[in-house]
């Protein structure tokens, strides 16, 4: 396999793994709204309310493995030599808020240094705070307690529950309205995302086109 083989692979694998992960927010949005009630979920006790906190919780998993994919991206594309655990921002971008000696690797591409803190700083709040869905904290698990309630009266028609009927309609809608509201939340969330990896790719995109036609083939 020739160099520029070699490299092309490479890049195409970081990038491949990175889209990968990026299109599985979106999946997570679309599930969230499709719960089904079926004997399957009924047979293992899962509750809407445990299905939509397992789809949030893998949304947020998600958002906080974008940037460390694209850091192995921007290792490959640039040629750093790190090995995949040291592609961290910790150590690829800022430490105790001073930029690192890696760091002065990416200045080879002007502008790549701060379109990469950009989107790290984003993606930093969600890791500081689990609970937050989109980062204007318009939603928060709090809206999941009327969920978390129909579940509990659906499961136990108690004799002493009045109005059972209406109360089990009532939080069904309430239900919905939150799912609804996640999934909007975390859409824009992805949106976002987007819109924040799109100058980082236009920046990698030039310096791997120009790159791989100097190797030898």
């Amino acid at each position: 396999m020739t160099t520029a083989e070699q490299y092309l692979i490479s890049t195409f694998k970081a990038f491949a793994e990175l889209e990968g992960l990026a299109g599985q927010l979106d999946l997570a949005a679309i599930f969230l709204t499709n719960y089904r009630n079926t004997a399957t979920l009924k047979n293992n006790k899962i509750t809407r309310y445990d299905y939509l906190n397992y789809h949030i919780e893998g949304h947020l998993f998600r958002i906080t493995g974008i940037m460390d994919r694209l850091l192995i991206a921007v290792n490959v594309v640039l040629e750093m030599g790190l090995s995949t655990n040291k592609c961290k921002p910790v150590i690829m971008l800022i430490s105790k808020g001073k930029k690192t000696k890696l760091a002065d690797q990416l200045d080879v591409l002007p502008g790549l240094f701060t379109t990469l803190c950009k989107l790290s700083i984003f993606i930093d709040s969600f890791r500081d705070d689990r609970n937050t869905i989109a980062h204007a904290e318009r939603v928060s698990y709090e809206d999941l307690k009327l969920v978390e309630m129909l579940s509990i009266v659906t499961q136990n028609r108690h004799p002493l529950i009045e109005h059972y009927d209406v109360m089990k309609e009532y939080l069904k809608l309430e239900g919905d309205k939150r799912s609804q509201e996640f999934k909007k939340a975390m859409l824009e969330t992805n949106e976002h995302i987007r819109s924040l990896l799109a100058p980082i790719y236009i920046l990698l995109e030039g310096h791997f086109n120009s790159n791989l036609i100097t190797k030898p083939v």
